[in-house]
């Protein structure tokens, strides 16, 4: 068995490796499986605990396909855990990729070690300090936990197997306060109008980066987005809930006077811009 702080020491060991061609996936770690070629995202975790003298993914048939890794740490009954700590093991987005937490900064974020990304630096000092250059590869990455899914495999940190580390229990107040960190207003646990304002902010923010408005559009979300521009300035060529040349038009003016990509769409980038510029 190993500690974390072992598995991490053996992935770090590679942080630097730059793929000679970007996609080739012929680091280490390709190589020593006899792999390359083939995406090792799910290798780097493996070759990590394999070097660390970690048994734990020793059962899995296949670690380097994220699913079945995904699938083996499920059926192993590691937890899943919401506030990582340095060891647990990721899963991102829809079983895309996977990678270590290094360590936990807080307030939301982290740092990686992962391989086969394109973001990722060859320090811990360059990904938490946004310098150095990005490359292909086995490295670190700062990042926001949301979107991911942590398992926290039973490490053996105190010279046997001791059970996962349970999460800290919270009162809801607690979580109220999280969540009005997360938005950027005062933690007092009580949410009222700020809290309120800055959450449908997020939700409308959040809304349109999944599905923009557009010309051609109707309704009351349509008629929202007319009078936010008119409390801006901007002319949207009525108030019907009609998306139509007049309102594109303005869209494409509060674009242009906010330095945004001028497309005419109602995106995330221009909506969060819309709230600022209408609303405070």
């Amino acid at each position: 068995m190993a500690t974390a702080k072992q598995v991490l020491a053996a992935g770090e060991a590679l942080a630097g490796e730059n793929e000679a061609i970007t996609g080739a996936n012929d680091t280490t770690v390709n190589k020593e499986a006899g792999l390359v070629g083939t995406a090792y995202c799910g290798g780097f975790v493996k070759y990590a605990q394999k070097h660390a003298g970690s048994t734990l993914l020793d059962g899995c048939s296949n670690p380097w396909y994220v699913p079945t890794l995904h699938s083996f740490m499920k059926a192993m009954g590691w937890p899943q855990v919401k506030t990582p700590q340095p060891g647990d093991i990721f899963i991102e987005g829809d079983d895309m990729h996977t990678g270590y937490c290094d360590e936990y900064i807080g307030n939301g974020y982290m740092l990686t070690l992962e391989g086969n990304y394109g973001h990722v630096k060859a320090s811990k000092a360059d990904a938490r300090n946004g310098t150095g250059a990005f490359y292909e590869g086995i490295g670190f990455r700062k990042t926001s936990i949301s979107g991911f899914i942590f398992f926290r495999p039973p490490y053996d940190e105190n010279g046997k197997e001791p059970g996962p580390t349970p999460e800290p229990v919270k009162s809801p107040a607690e979580y109220v306060k999280d969540w009005q960190r997360w938005l950027g207003v005062t933690a007092d646990g009580v949410p009222g109008a700020k809290t309120a304002d800055a959450n449908f902010a997020k939700m409308f923010v959040a809304l349109v980066k999944a599905h923009p408005a557009r010309e051609g559009q109707k309704g009351d979300f349509i008629m929202c987005i007319q009078g936010m521009l008119y409390a801006a300035g901007y002319d949207a060529g009525g108030l019907d809930g009609d998306f139509g040349s007049g309102m594109k038009a303005a869209v494409k003016k509060f674009q242009k006077a906010k330095g945004l990509g001028d497309d005419g769409d109602v995106g995330a980038d221009t909506m969060a811009a819309l709230i600022d510029g209408a609303f405070k």
